[in-house]
């Protein structure tokens, strides 16, 4: 495997482990979760959709836009 490829199990792995943990209220546990699926795959508009919603929930509106852009560009691509 080369370097620039992504190992997408380790991608659904991080990103089930994020959704559980923000489900169970865990926010910044799942934001570290999320951070390192776009870490490890830029371009997944479900972990930067799910970054938005937790932006929400903190009431930061400035960065739920953002991640709520960065989803819609990656799922436009």
């Amino acid at each position: 495997m080369s370097d620039s490829a992504i190992d997408f199990d380790t991608v659904q792995a991080n990103l089930v482990t994020a959704i559980s943990l923000q489900q169970s209220g865990d926010l910044e546990g799942a934001e570290h979760g999320f951070l390192n699926v776009l870490a490890l795959c830029p371009a997944h508009p479900a972990a930067a959709y799910s970054l938005g919603v937790i932006a929400l929930r903190r009431n930061d509106h400035v960065q739920a836009r953002h991640w709520a852009k960065v989803g819609l560009m990656a799922h436009s691509n």
